[in-house]
């Protein structure tokens, strides 16, 4: 997988309409595509959701035609819509870990990282998703759909922040709600499958979290909703603060199985 992408990687084209002066923008890209380029990122920051999605479409088949693959930059709607090989987000839109719950485990994820955080975080992710890849359990079915329809929720609210609703997507795609369901499965088994891996990681490793480590992020999460801690903590019930310590300790099982990955 990874020798497959260094070659795709070979020659990155980058669209950018406001820079072509007056020039046919699909010759453009079709010179470069002649010219060797292996990857293709639409990045139309001014284009409305039509012109954006009409630009995905004749773009994928020109990258079929001269077999380079072709990445969405943002949109992850038109990026299913079209069926383009991936999506590039940045640190301002939706989190890499819910684009890759909405893509699936075979498209390419392509993060922005302009600081150390934001590369630690990416990081993070492909160092679970190692850690992860070996493992098989069975998942009761019920808990899957659960996981499917919550996801489901999510891209319904990314689309309809980006102008398009679901009866579009579904007119588009030619998948009815039950097909979308199938489609969303695997990668909905795959995110158990992950919380999972990363709560016995926690429990073998005897990661516990104490009422003083949990005030201290209850304080964090006061400072940023500016309100006072004790206030905050009085809103909580003791279930909620439990699923708040189970969040942390996955947090810190992140933490540990990144701390002794093994980079090649």
């Amino acid at each position: 997988m990874k020798e497959n992408l260094r070659e795709d990687l070979k020659m990155y084209l980058i669209s950018d309409s406001d820079i072509l002066k007056g020039r046919d923008f699909y010759k453009c890209i079709e010179d470069g595509l002649k010219a060797g380029v292996t990857m293709l990122q639409l990045r139309e920051k001014n284009a409305d959701g039509g012109e954006f999605l009409e630009k995905a479409l004749k773009l994928r088949e020109l990258t079929k035609k001269y077999n380079a693959k072709f990445i969405i930059d943002d949109r992850i709607d038109i990026a299913l819509l079209c069926d383009a090989d991936g999506v590039h987000v940045g640190q301002s839109d939706i989190d890499a870990k819910s684009a890759r719950k909405l893509i699936g485990e075979d498209k390419i994820l392509g993060v922005s990282a302009r600081t150390i955080e934001e590369a630690k975080r990416a990081k993070e992710d492909a160092a679970v998703d190692k850690a992860i890849e070996n493992a098989e359990m069975d998942i009761p079915d019920p808990m899957v759909i659960t996981q499917t329809r919550q996801m489901m929720d999510q891209f319904a609210q990314q689309m309809q922040s980006n102008g398009l609703s679901m009866a579009q997507y579904y007119q588009f795609t030619g998948l009815t709600p039950d097909g979308l369901l199938e489609q969303m499965k695997p990668q909905a088994q795959k995110n158990i499958e992950n919380r999972l891996v990363l709560e016995a990681i926690a429990k073998a490793e005897n990661i516990e979290i104490t009422d003083e480590k949990l005030d201290e992020e209850i304080a964090k999460m006061a400072e940023a909703y500016q309100m006072e801690a004790d206030k905050l903590k009085s809103f909580m019930g003791d279930k909620e603060k439990e699923q708040m310590k189970q969040d942390m300790a996955v947090q810190e099982a992140i933490t540990f199985v990144v701390d002794n990955a093994v980079e090649k």
